[in-house]
């Protein structure tokens, strides 16, 4: 899954394309939190701006679903060489259960995130 297909273009970081990009990201990203409770993808490390855009899309996603969003970042090839991963997950578990949460628990161990401060 990508984060941002045009990240890494000359175009600044507020131009209408980067916003439109951003607010399809934060469909995507809410859509895939209703679905299956949380959001993976992975990152290019010489992009900052990638993982900047999709923190202000898990941001809004977050704004849509009613729920506030936490961002966790893997280091650097921990689990696809090259990249970084990430999750975006619902912070209250009053919104999507405790099974759900239990779940992402259990994704950031598998994935090494589980003792990682959230980006």
């Amino acid at each position: 899954m990508g984060a941002l297909q045009g990240a890494g273009r000359s175009a600044g970081p507020d131009t209408e394309d980067a916003i439109t990009e951003r607010e399809c990201l934060a469909g995507r990203i809410a859509q895939q939190l209703g679905q299956q409770g949380y959001f993976l993808t992975y990152l290019d490390p010489h992009r900052g701006q990638s993982l900047i855009d999709l923190r202000w899309a898990a941001q809004l996603a977050g704004r849509t679903i009613g729920s506030a969003t936490t961002t966790y970042a893997s280091a650097v090839g921990r689990t696809r060489p090259g990249k970084i991963t990430v999750v975006v997950a619902p912070t209250a578990t009053s919104t999507f259960g405790s099974a759900r949460q239990s779940g992402i628990s259990d994704l950031l161990e598998v994935l090494g995130l589980a003792s990682r401060q959230p980006a």
